[in-house]
């Protein structure tokens, strides 16, 4: 057999298994749908595929040629009636031996993490004035494919939703698509009567927005995953370029960060400090290893020399993975070292947290910062996310004279200006009208409303002075805390559907891995409409840890702050 993909399937397929795996199953390879046909009468080709007209019609013409003996069709969701007609009419009954629909039309990126992005463009399709039309397509594309994860997972949610100043805003974007996933869910069940669903428990699918943390996009992060991706060129997450020195010379190598790499599971969401000490005693720990494995001077027997081979192909492989996390931790020290990063990342906090580190208010602060703008060692890009954080911290209270003198001592271009600008496509406002309900005193960032139901909460804990650059908590982790505690305001997020029984939104379902089943604790799903930062996905491992639930988080894309930017 063959399996045939589109550009998308493919995606789906190569996050989930290797080549390699994917042969052991029987299949001899792998073609792309819309490739030139080398007809094997004698070979039956497996279709996975997204149920579009495109692609039907291709299949249809495939098969018109008489290019394999038979042939399974297996779509990542629903198929249209039309569609399912047009392929009943072109492919014989004897030749169609299975026609599935899995519902896997999203993408899993780690185990507790999926995305929806559908094109490049999905950012500005959603958050663009210039094209409105475009968004509520995509919102509809999202809507389907949440459906998709739902069914895939068996489940059949209570959906809530982000609504900041509720009294008079009834347009966000989560409520928008939490209303068309509550209506895509409703069809998808009343055309499937027999969807079976866990029963011992109601799961709760919470969806925001991108304005619900505008801090945390800007600001640098030094745990591991984050900082990597952020200050090194890191493909799509998981594929890391580098130099390294063999018998043959100086090579370049590409290494694989995901689930099959220990070092990286252990690391990924630690703190670069702790990484480097980490790094410092697996390298011991090798060299140790490798002074038993070559001993001089001692009689070996057959079988003890299979072992001893054995263990240097395990060692070569760890040794490989050593490298690979002690070069990319070098470099990450490396840049951390460069273009005042220190200063920068401790102004961030100043202005994320709205104190120092000592737990101080500071004052004048735009005088700590006019240094760094006029820096021509720091770069525009660091300018610039340290500006977007001291405009969303002023929270619409300063002047458009004061932001332009800011501007122009970093000396940005156009294009960052415009960047600026484009922050109310996010719905923050540069020029803020007094809303009808006046603000809590003493509050003065973007999110003062949605902070007031954590002003009874106790100050976070100090920390060393290691850690004195990573004192910032993103917003999404103290949300999605308080779902999980039950303290999370009905009236700023409210139930699309309430239910009957109020204690449904406490209780627990059997726990599911995105990628291997694994039971204990319960589930809750969290979507963001416009992306989220590796330092929100830490943050999810890191609730799941303490809560003792597996909490899914998802979003259109997973972005670096230049993505962002």
């Amino acid at each position: 057999k063959v399996i045939a993909v589109d550009d998308r399937t493919l995606t789906l397929l190569n996050s989930c298994l290797s080549n390699s795996e994917i042969c052991t199953g029987g299949i001899s390879g792998i073609v792309h749908i819309n490739e030139p046909v080398n007809p094997q009468p004698g070979t039956e080709v497996i279709y996975f595929v997204t149920p579009t007209p495109q692609v039907v019609a291709r299949i249809c013409q495939v098969f018109s040629s008489k290019a394999y003996s038979a042939c399974h069709i297996l779509f990542t969701y629903e198929l249209d009636d039309t569609l399912f007609r047009q392929l009943q009419t072109s492919i014989p009954a004897q030749l169609l031996k299975t026609l599935n629909e899995l519902y896997v039309n999203f993408r899993v990126v780690e185990p507790l993490v999926y995305r929806t992005e559908s094109s490049s463009q999905t950012f500005y399709n959603l958050f663009s004035p210039q094209v409105p039309e475009r968004a509520a397509m995509e919102m509809e594309q999202i809507a389907r494919q949440m459906v998709s994860l739902c069914a895939a997972m068996q489940i059949s949610p209570l959906i809530r939703y982000h609504q900041p100043d509720y009294e008079y805003n009834t347009c966000t974007l989560s409520r928008q698509l939490a209303m068309l996933f509550q209506i895509e869910m409703d069809k998808f069940l009343t055309n499937h009567q027999d969807f079976e669903k866990t029963t011992d428990g109601q799961t709760v699918f919470l969806i925001l927005d991108r304005s619900v943390d505008l801090y945390t996009p800007f600001l640098h992060e030094f745990t591991y995953q984050a900082m990597a991706n952020d200050l090194l060129d890191i493909k799509d997450g998981r594929l890391y370029s580098y130099e390294a020195e063999t018998g043959q010379g100086v090579v370049q190598k590409e290494a694989v960060l995901d689930e099959k790499d220990p070092i990286w599971m252990d690391c990924r969401h630690k703190h670069i400090v702790d990484v480097k000490e980490y790094i410092e005693k697996k390298q011991a720990e090798l060299e140790k290893q490798n002074k038993t494995m070559t001993k001089k001077g001692e009689k070996v027997s057959v079988s003890h020399l299979r072992t001893v081979v054995g263990s240097m192909k395990e060692y070569e492989r760890e040794l490989g993975q050593f490298t690979a996390h002690h070069t990319m931790m070098h470099e990450c020290f490396v840049r951390f070292g460069q273009g005042q990063l220190p200063d920068l990342a401790n102004i961030e906090q100043i202005l994320a947290t709205g104190k120092t580190a000592e737990g101080e208010i500071m004052r004048n602060l735009e005088m700590e910062m006019f240094p760094l703008l006029d820096n021509d060692s720091i770069s525009s890009m660091d300018k610039l996310r340290l500006l977007m954080l001291h405009f969303t911290a002023k929270n619409g209270t300063m002047c458009s004279a004061d932001r332009q003198k800011l501007l122009q001592i970093a000396r940005l271009g156009s294009k960052h200006r415009e960047a600026v600008e484009n922050l109310a496509a996010l719905g923050f406002q540069f020029d803020k009208v007094p809303p009808p309900v006046p603000a809590p005193v003493g509050e003065d960032n973007l999110l003062g409303r949605l902070k007031q139901s954590f002003r009874a909460r106790p100050e976070e804990p100090t920390v060393d002075d290691a850690y004195t650059l990573s004192r910032y908590v993103p917003n999404l982790k103290k949300v999605i805390e308080d779902q999980l505690s039950g303290r999370l305001d009905v009236n700023e997020y409210p139930l699309v559907k309430p239910p009957k029984d109020t204690k449904a939104l406490q209780s627990a379902v059997p726990r599911k891995s995105l990628r291997t089943s694994s039971a204990s604790g319960g589930r809750l799903f969290v979507f963001v409409v416009g992306g989220i930062t590796y330092s929100e996905v830490r943050t999810i491992y890191e609730l799941s840890a303490s809560f003792g639930w597996d909490v899914y988080l998802g979003s259109t894309h997973v972005f670096t702050p230049r993505a962002f930017l």
